[in-house]
């Protein structure tokens, strides 16, 4: 674990970087921001396509009632 001097220098040294290079801090946290802002609405575009598709299915085909018919093919009533 460091020390709490070495601690103190880090801090010293971080904050002077900081105070020197605002505009390039500045335009990478914009950058992280835009990216997570494209994934969150990519993640919601995909949400509302796939919901719009469902229900253009669902509407177009309506709900399946499936049947299985054993028409003599030689399977007996009582497996089933």
């Amino acid at each position: 674990m460091a020390t709490p001097s070495v601690l103190v220098a880090l801090r010293r040294v971080s904050l002077r970087h900081l105070a020197r290079h605002k505009l390039r801090i500045s335009l990478t946290v914009l950058g992280i921001a835009l990216g997570v802002a494209a994934m969150v609405a990519m993640r919601i575009l995909l949400d509302c396509v796939s919901a719009s598709y469902g229900r253009a299915i669902q509407g177009l085909g309506g709900r399946a009632a499936p049947e299985v018919v054993n028409a003599d093919a030689g399977v007996p009533e009582e497996l089933l």
